[in-house]
């Protein structure tokens, strides 16, 4: 419960109050294991995770990407791996979506199965 509470009140934090001081009028508070996220994220784009939430690092770091959170600099875990075995994933994921893209049924069709049902 305390994970979703939390994101919740990370989704509610906008503008101004996100990440403004806890003694700033119109700062909204954030508890300590989101501003350990926001911090962090803002820093090196990484999201600690903590045992049993209910959302993924994905959920976290889409709504600290539409809050405008941008990390000031890039993971260097990310230089660990070749630039070829990079490729080489982002090429096999494109590959998967153009799959599972084709093998839906054309739009007029599930429409058409929709407006039955």
């Amino acid at each position: 419960m305390t994970g979703a509470r939390n994101f919740v009140i990370a989704q509610k934090a906008t503008g101004r109050g996100v990440g403004a001081s806890r003694d700033e009028p119109g700062g909204t508070m954030l508890p300590d294991a989101v501003e350990a996220k926001r911090t962090l994220f803002a820093a090196r784009g990484r999201l600690p995770m903590f045992d049993d939430e209910p959302f993924e690092e994905e959920d976290w770091a889409a709504m600290f990407d539409a809050m405008g959170l941008v990390p000031r600099r890039y993971d260097a875990r990310a230089d660990a791996l070749p630039l070829a075995t990079i490729q080489q994933h982002f090429a096999d994921h494109r590959a998967r979506i153009i799959a599972q893209v084709r093998a839906l049924p054309p739009y007029a069709h599930a429409m058409a199965e929709l407006a039955a049902a």
